[in-house]
């Protein structure tokens, strides 16, 4: 993923979106678990929708992040779960 670093400011409140196959369970624990090890704080996970033929679900993700080497571990460790399609 990419962006521009020099418009980040630290800390900062991330939003994302993690979309994944459908039937893989809740993610609430995976994620929370992430953001255990990563130091993320103030962190919120919720199941959005699943898509119109059923095959993918999304969940909203939100957390405290301090810095950018915690950001760029965030997203790789989210999109290592299983599941995963893609992280917005």
């Amino acid at each position: 993923m990419e962006f521009n670093v020099d418009q980040l400011t630290f800390p900062l409140r991330w939003h994302g979106r993690l979309v994944m196959k459908a039937g893989m369970g809740s993610m609430e624990e995976s994620v929370a678990r992430v953001f255990l090890s990563l130091g993320v704080t103030e962190g919120e996970v919720a199941y959005a929708n699943k898509s119109s033929n059923g095959t993918y679900e999304t969940w909203r993700l939100s957390g405290m992040v301090h810095d950018l080497a915690m950001l760029r571990a965030l997203f790789t460790a989210l999109e290592a779960l299983p599941g995963v399609k893609m992280l917005i």
